[in-house]
């Protein structure tokens, strides 16, 4: 690639390619077609599909940290901040194709690692440092164990990438993660949490 903008543009287009078809079912050819160039050049960029799918879930997850980063600068306590990121996050698996994540769990295990690498650093200490901050607000329960409830949160995110908990025809990712976070919430928040998380809805609704 010649530059960061033009990496940055093919990237973009790939990705949506992939959000609209899935992985699997898109060739480089389909690829190089569907953006306009030359198979030729496509591999001026990329050794081979696997090396795209790799590429395009680095960026993307970057500019997932980087959104996060960003919704929990501004936000007034830890119960916001968890409905900030959810919301965040549902606006980026509104559209995704179903097979996405099947896709890439089965046939790009490089991809999943950069996956899986997110989860396990990135928003493992996310998910832990807002337990502790909920916690001194007062508005998460006092006798958590923040690291034993982080990880359980992060065997039910896994769960949801893996498709263990799609069911085909009645839920979609976005349905699935809305409502694991708001398990999530209900289950550490303590009363005056509760009360605040009821409040929030009422105002989003």
């Amino acid at each position: 690639m010649k530059n960061s903008t033009t990496e940055t543009k093919l990237l973009i287009s790939i990705r949506d390619l992939f959000v609209k078809y899935g992985i699997k079912s898109l060739t480089m050819d389909d690829i190089a077609s569907q953006l306009g160039i030359s198979k030729k050049t496509l591999y001026l960029s990329f050794s081979n599909k696997k090396d795209v799918v790799k590429k395009v879930m680095e960026y993307q997850i970057s500019n997932i940290q980087c959104d996060v980063v960003e919704v929990c600068s501004g936000v007034g306590n830890a119960i916001d901040e968890l409905m900030g990121i959810g919301k965040k996050v549902n606006e980026g698996l509104s559209d995704a194709h179903p097979s996405i994540m099947f896709d890439i769990q089965k046939y790009y295990p490089q991809a999943w690692k950069v996956l899986m690498n997110h989860k396990e650093e990135f928003v493992f200490n996310k998910m832990l440092n807002n337990l502790y901050d909920g916690i001194k607000q007062g508005l998460y329960r006092n006798n958590l164990n923040p690291e034993v409830i982080t990880k359980a949160f992060m065997v039910m995110t896994e769960a949801m990438m893996s498709n263990q908990l799609a069911l085909p025809g009645k839920f979609n990712f976005q349905e699935l993660h809305l409502e694991l976070m708001r398990y999530h919430i209900r289950g550490i928040a303590n009363s005056k949490g509760r009360e605040y998380l009821k409040q929030q809805f009422k105002e989003d609704n």
